[in-house]
């Protein structure tokens, strides 16, 4: 891993509050930011998520999300949990993303009125190390909240254990969750790792330079689980440092990032922010600088291997034109329906109207349709069409996986667009024009699972592969993708780079 590396500046969340004591977790990717406090002391109860490959930000509107700040969010499943908070209300919500409903959770909620929690997720299960309690202080107590049974109880600890602390840096992988620091009636700058298999805590000591006694710092951990990262915080002053602590050497590391005439800054130093990782990048998020909020937010890339896994298909747009150019299917251009959200609307203009159109006019719509796509490029392309992925609405083909493990009837199947197909697959195009564009089921998933569809449905979509794929997902995709006969060499490229 070679250093200086240089920070950016994220683009502002939608309507850029200024935010800090905000909740955020990282759930299929993208950055999930609940509550916070905003200027003037103002809690709120927004939800929003970052989506770091396409570098925007989308606000999730759901009915009756509660005002909480200083408070955690645990992604498990299709739902978000919000855990704890400052001020009222202390009760644990569960916010389903599906069906876009947010309620109290069902859960005996004696003993979780905390604030600054420290969470660690193991599964189903949800750890809470300390934080604090308005009628009981700092605490070192630990619970498990098991979201799937919706049970609760404390953890009996075998052995020593860190002192009652809040507003620690805490982060957890595998089965290990990990704090440092935090304050209690002093400010601590102990290291500890929690192994959930046996229910134990170590201190963890170091050679060389540490972090030192600090609070309301954050930590965050890499997807390998050989590094943890830690920046800011505070202790009399504001710190604005990255150390990364490695598994191996069992050595804290300072990381020094540069200024260079691009990128003329480094975060400035700041309190109750938030840290999280992914796509091979570390975000800090929000947080107060000095006695303000701010909305500045800044990205690290620390992955070498970052671009290797992930794949960007270049010719998406020009799939797309050709088939207009070809007149094959026109007519169906439009069995979407035209929305301003989505984009994709702009080249699918002509519904109803295109097959009453002369040879003449055909071809003039068809040229000035394959020019906006042309001009928009690849990026553009791909920002509408991922809006055209999370849409369900006016999809003509259902795909049903009846082998698959899932309880939830909605959760076995895919729904598509089959002019999208059409336009990427060579196969689904000779297909569809024999059978049309009726609403068609198919029971037969082509030998490949669920998973691997939903891989393979947004590289077909949006011309992306940008997550870390399993092996077994990777073999699965590779030993079926060819028989839909892609327009693009894409994917022969992906896994000639993988192998």
């Amino acid at each position: 891993m070679s250093f200086p590396k240089h920070w950016k500046l994220m683009k502002k969340m939608v309507g850029a509050p200024l935010m800090a004591s905000c909740a955020t977790c990282v759930y299929q990717d993208h950055i999930y930011v609940h509550g916070g406090l905003e200027k003037a002391k103002i809690v709120s109860s927004q939800l929003q998520s970052y989506n770091p490959f396409l570098k925007t930000w989308k606000v999730h509107t759901i009915p009756n999300l509660p005002k909480k700040c200083s408070h955690a969010i645990v992604p498990y499943k299709n739902c978000l949990y919000l855990f704890g908070s400052f001020y009222e209300p202390f009760e644990m919500y569960e916010v389903n993303l599906e069906k876009k409903t947010c309620s109290v959770f069902e859960i005996n909620q004696k003993g979780l009125d905390l604030c600054f929690p420290n969470i660690g997720v193991f599964g189903s299960s949800m750890i809470i190390f300390g934080g604090y309690s308005v009628t009981r202080g700092e605490s070192n107590e630990m619970i498990e909240v098991d979201l799937e049974k919706k049970t609760n109880h404390k953890i009996v600890i075998k052995g020593n254990k860190p002192s009652p602390r809040t507003r620690c840096g805490c982060c957890s992988h595998g089965n290990k969750m990990w704090i440092y620091g935090g304050s209690s009636w002093d400010v601590h700058s102990d290291f500890w790792c929690y192994n959930h298999e046996n229910s134990t805590w170590t201190e963890i000591t170091t050679n060389g330079p540490t972090p030192g006694g600090r609070y309301f710092t954050k930590m965050c951990c890499d997807t390998s689980g050989e590094n943890i990262y830690l920046f800011g915080g505070y202790n009399e002053v504001y710190f604005n440092d990255l150390w990364r602590f490695n598994f191996k050497t069992n050595l804290w590391e300072q990381i020094k990032t540069a200024k260079t005439q691009m990128v003329p800054f480094i975060p400035k130093p700041r309190r109750s922010h938030n840290m999280e990782y992914t796509y091979g990048q570390i975000f800090v998020l929000f947080g107060k600088i000095g006695d303000f909020s701010t909305n500045s937010s800044h990205k690290l890339r620390i992955e070498n291997t970052f671009k290797k896994r992930f794949f960007y298909d270049h010719h998406l747009a020009e799939n797309y034109i050709d088939l207009l150019k070809q007149q094959k299917l026109c007519d169906t251009w439009i069995n979407l329906r035209s929305n301003e959200k989505i984009g994709f609307h702009k080249l699918l203009l002509f519904k109803g109207m295109f097959s009453k159109l002369g040879s003449k006019s055909k071809r003039k719509a068809i040229n000035i349709i394959s020019k906006y796509y042309s001009e928009i490029g690849n990026d553009k392309c791909s920002n509408s069409l991922y809006n055209l992925l999370l849409d369900h609405n006016d999809t003509n083909l259902t795909i049903k996986f009846t082998n698959n493990n899932n309880n939830n009837d909605d959760d076995d199947s895919l729904h598509f667009h089959k002019i999208v197909l059409a336009a990427r697959s060579q196969y689904f195009e000779d297909l569809f024009i024999k059978s049309g564009l009726e609403n068609q089921i198919i029971d037969e998933p082509f030998g490949l699972s669920l998973k691997s569809w939903k891989i393979l449905k947004e590289w077909i979509y949006m011309g992306q592969i940008n997550k870390i794929l399993k092996r077994q997902i990777i073999t699965e995709i590779e030993q079926n993708y060819k028989k839909f006969d892609f327009k693009s060499s894409g994917l022969d490229s992906y896994f000639k780079n993988l192998n």
